[in-house]
This record gives C-alpha cells, structure tokens and sequence, in this order.
C-alpha cells in the first residue's frame, strides 16, 4: 500500500488564483526578457525563474513546540545530509517561544500536527511563499496522527522512516519540487512503509548545486 508525500505548491498557486498571495515573478520588463532559466528540479515562478533562497542562507527554521524534543537530532541529521552537498550550513533550528498555527507570517515553523486536519493520505506537507524569484517562508507540517514513525527500528508494517521524511520535507524548503523518475530520488513524491531513502543521489546534488553555487 502506498502513501503520498505533498508539497502544497499548488494550494499556493490557487491561492495566488484568487489574488491573495505572495507576488511572483520580476518587477521589470527587463528582467522578463531575460528570466528563463532550466529548472534544475526547482520551482519556478510564472516568468521561469527558479525560486529559492539565492544567498539569504542560512534559513531559520523555528520548531513548534508541538514537535517532539527527541527528533530534534533525526531533523539536524536530515539537514546536514544536504548541507554536506554544499559544505555550508543551510539551516538554523531553534524553538519557537510559544505555539501558533501556520500562517503568512515570514517566519519558518516546523510542525507536528494532531490532529492532522488535512488529507489523511498525506504524511507531511510543506507550503512555500515566494516574491519574485525569493523565497521568503516555507512552513512544514508533518501528520502526526495518521502515522507512526520510526527512526532506526520499525514496530509495525506501516511505518514510515523519519529521517527520510524529513530529508524530503527539507528538499521542498530549499525549493526544490517532486521529481517523476524510476530513480531513488529523495525527491520522489511517494514514499512506501518501511522505505529508507535519506540519501541525496548524485542527480539531486546536481539540482541542489545548480541553484545553489
């Protein structure tokens, strides 16, 4: 049986739709006429710009106080896995001061969600905002009621492995979106009980450096 990862792009392109979102794509005709670029396994925006961070690294990333103190090291070691491909650090983890509930605020917040109120086929989802090409808030949700979740030994055949979701989820923080292939992408969309995928291969280290110099 298997269970689909989710990105929530597409709620952020609806949103946009209905003209309640972030702004997208470059102020200046100029810019336009020069925007397009591959999308190395990114997002892009409406004029084909890749949409990331660009330089404003390290990004902060606050830790709701529903997420559980003893994944704390699952999350660093999901996101030193990236880092290793730059050699620089690309996150900041720090607890948030008091819980809140995911909103437009510029601010990054990582949650645990019981109740989960979305899609129960969904293990996590991750929403991007972007003006022009640059990110500017990623908040992570992670299905805390409809799963179980396992860190080096599973209890039970419907486990999914931490790590390996985290590294996913971080992937989308980044910018980066699904990939379709028969690959081992930690970028995959679909991520099976028991399967351990926290690895970067050798084509999402390309995307990753592709944007990210």
């Amino acid at each position: 049986m298997k269970k689909y990862l989710f990105t929530s792009l597409l709620i952020v392109h609806v949103i946009l739709a209905c003209g309640r979102g972030p702004k997208v794509g470059p102020p200046t005709e100029t810019k336009v006429a020069t925007a397009s670029e591959t999308d190395c396994g990114f997002v892009q925006n409406s004029y084909g710009q890749r949409v990331s961070w660009k330089q404003s690294l390290p990004i902060k990333i606050y830790l709701d106080p529903t997420f559980p103190p003893e994944h704390e090291m699952v999350l660093k070691n999901a996101a030193q896995k990236w880092e290793s491909v730059l050699n620089k650090t690309l996150f900041i983890f720090e607890k948030a001061a008091q819980a809140s509930t995911p909103a437009k605020d510029n601010r990054n917040v990582f949650y645990w969600m019981n109740p989960w109120g979305s899609d129960k086929k969904l293990q996590a989802m991750s929403s991007l905002s972007w003006n022009n090409n640059q990110l500017v808030e990623a908040d992570i949700k992670i299905d805390a009621q409809y799963y179980s979740y396992y860190v080096t030994t599973p209890t039970s055949q419907l486990d999914v492995h931490l790590e390996s979701l985290f590294v996913h989820e971080l992937g989308h923080v980044l910018g980066l979106k699904h990939v379709n292939s028969s690959t081992s992408s930690v970028m995959l969309q679909v991520l099976d009980f028991l399967l351990k995928r926290e690895l970067p291969t050798a084509a999402d280290q390309a995307n990753l450096k592709c944007e990210y110099k």
